[in-house]
């Protein structure tokens, strides 16, 4: 979020590094084509996930955190969407020590990515003991080397599928919880 890609491409090709770390996968190529050295996938490495006890009682919503400013657009229209079909949607932007209770005491914590990439509620939620519900991903975004669909998250391809399994997780609070 520092800078767009170009300007991290060229600051990386002026200096000499040991290794380049990138956290989104998908920008690990462009690096390694560039040739400015050594590039490895570190997934995860600006997230501080924060622990909770496991809530057995949650609220019964739609937890949205995030921006819905016009550079999250997509995310904004999914809100708007779920929130004109009467599903329960609690969207809020809050300070970092104040998610993993959130992520925990929430029945659903939706996720519509900005660029197609795991960001950091893969790494929130899972770790807050939430349920990831989140837009379905390449492959290049990697999240398949860190967790299985079904097992630890849940994924969606459009809104009609999207409330078909909110229907699902909000009627069987049980299986959200598993």
């Amino acid at each position: 979020h520092s800078g767009n890609l170009g300007q991290l491409l060229r600051y990386a090709a002026r200096e000499r590094f040991d290794a380049i770390f990138a956290e989104k996968r998908q920008h690990a190529h462009w690096f390694a084509e560039a040739g400015v050295g050594k590039v490895h996938w570190l997934p995860g490495i600006v997230a501080a996930p924060r622990t909770e006890p496991f809530a057995a009682e949650r609220r019964r919503e739609v937890l949205v955190v995030g921006h819905v400013n016009k550079s999250h657009a997509r995310r904004r229209r999914y809100i708007d969407e779920l929130q004109r079909r009467g599903y329960p949607v609690r969207q809020l932007m809050c300070d970092p020590h104040e998610l993993a209770a959130l992520y925990a005491g929430s029945l659903v914590c939706l996720n519509v990515s900005l660029n197609g990439d795991a960001n950091l509620r893969f790494f929130e939620v899972p770790g807050a003991g939430g349920f990831l519900l989140t837009d379905r991903l390449s492959d290049l975004a990697g999240v398949e080397s860190l967790y299985r669909e079904e097992e630890h998250y849940a994924a969606f391809d459009g809104i009609d599928e999207l409330c078909a399994k909110l229907d699902r997780f909000l009627d069987d609070p049980q299986s959200a919880s598993e």
